[in-house]
């Protein structure tokens, strides 16, 4: 048997070798990949449960990380080694585990999971039919928000796989990269109903026809947008309601004479950034599935009129008093119990604040400057007229 003074000698030799590379890792005189042979021979080699060697570990796992970030998963390998073993000391766990070294280990973590994402985003890219999809985005090459992308593509595949019955199928490249499949018809099948779309149900022949203004593709059971419609560039009245529609493509600021936009009882969660670049004047997104207003609806600085009726808001944020050109506000059929103190710097001439939540007509009414004609249903005419002007028209009805 080794005599226990021996061994202390032993562990004792391993510890300043560890603080020595260390330093060295510390003064970036250490290649990435010398580090990691050398932290991997160590978490062979060295017992568990020492505390002089966690520490020193951790204090490797520190510098690793701050020298070179590309090494996360090992810096996690590492403070695995070092907490997992129940023959740890409580205070060395409780040192290891602080929260700055917390944040490494999420850190860590995290970066692992991109870099899975990015992986399967890869593998998908090829497999999607090209315009149907959002785009993947990408900064210098590198993809932005992995898990964020992955999880809405794949939403976006399994809901139409939901509309469309005659899939039979699974999915089963979805299946193969592990990603949540609930009996989804197969990718290639949505691939071939794409391809037999009837385009010719809502496209023209002359896709570049100056005199295509007005474009209505509502009750057409889209879930998806066929790129085609990009090329009507002189389109001013977009009509997409009353569709399964999932998403609005960032592409649609290639119609550059957008004036008016309706996305009413569709599937839509969000709205794309691009539309800041349109001089987009009529917005209606009632019914739709939308959890909370968008910051980029308040970039739309060219709005006059918006509808967000039946979307069970219980707020309108004040950001809503950025839109300095909104004349007609629709709100009717949510949860509103207040207005806003913004909408006094707007110019509203129509208000529609039908069957809400109001115990009472909200006491802003009265500062309204503007205002020409009121919707109020469910509130009583005589306490509404107390507070708005009486050139206003009230309807309750």
């Amino acid at each position: 048997m080794q005599p226990s003074s021996s061994r202390g000698s032993t562990v004792n030799q391993r510890v300043a070798e560890i603080r020595q590379f260390t330093e060295k890792i510390k003064e970036e005189k250490v290649e990435p990949s010398a580090i990691e042979a050398y932290a991997n021979k160590c978490l062979q080699e060295l017992p568990k449960g020492n505390a002089q060697i966690a520490t020193a570990l951790d204090q490797m796992a520190i510098a690793i990380n701050q020298a070179h970030p590309k090494l996360s998963l090992l810096v996690k390998k590492i403070f695995d080694f070092a907490v997992a073993h129940p023959a740890l000391p409580r205070d060395i766990e409780r040192l290891l585990l602080s929260s700055a070294q917390q944040r490494l280990m999420n850190k860590a973590r995290r970066d692992q999971i991109d870099r899975e994402a990015s992986d399967k985003l890869l593998k998908l890219e090829p497999l999607l039919p090209e315009g149907y999809f959002p785009a993947i985005e990408r900064i210098e090459g590198k993809i932005v928000n992995p898990l964020k992308q992955l999880n809405e593509i794949t939403r976006i595949i399994l809901s139409a796989a939901k509309h469309e019955p005659q899939f039979e199928s699974h999915v089963k490249i979805l299946e193969s990269l592990g990603l949540s499949v609930h009996d989804p018809p197969a990718l290639a099948a949505l691939a071939r109903w794409v391809a037999k779309l009837n385009l010719d149900r809502f496209l023209f022949k002359a896709p570049n026809d100056k005199t295509i203004k007005k474009l209505k593709l509502d009750q057409a059971n889209l879930t998806l947008l066929p790129p085609q419609i990009w090329s009507y560039k002189a389109v001013r009245d977009l009509r997409l309601n009353q569709n399964p529609l999932l998403f609005i493509p960032r592409e649609i600021f290639l119609m550059s004479n957008l004036l008016s936009l309706n996305c009413a009882n569709t599937l839509i969660q969000d709205l794309p950034k691009q539309l800041k670049y349109l001089s987009l004047e009529v917005l209606d997104i009632s019914d739709t599935k939308f959890k909370r207003l968008p910051p980029s609806l308040f970039e739309i600085s060219s709005l006059k009129v918006l509808a967000l009726n039946g979307l069970k808001l219980m707020t309108l944020p004040g950001e809503i008093g950025q839109l300095l050109k909104l004349e007609h506000l629709e709100v009717e059929r949510n949860k509103l119990l207040l207005l806003p103190y913004q909408l006094l710097n707007l110019r509203i001439k129509t208000l529609n604040i039908s069957d809400n939540s109001f115990q009472k007509p909200p006491m802003i009414l009265e500062e309204f400057d503007y205002l020409t004609t009121l919707y109020c249903r469910g509130l009583k005419m005589e306490e509404v007229k107390n507070l708005v002007d009486f050139e206003v028209v009230v309807i309750t009805e």
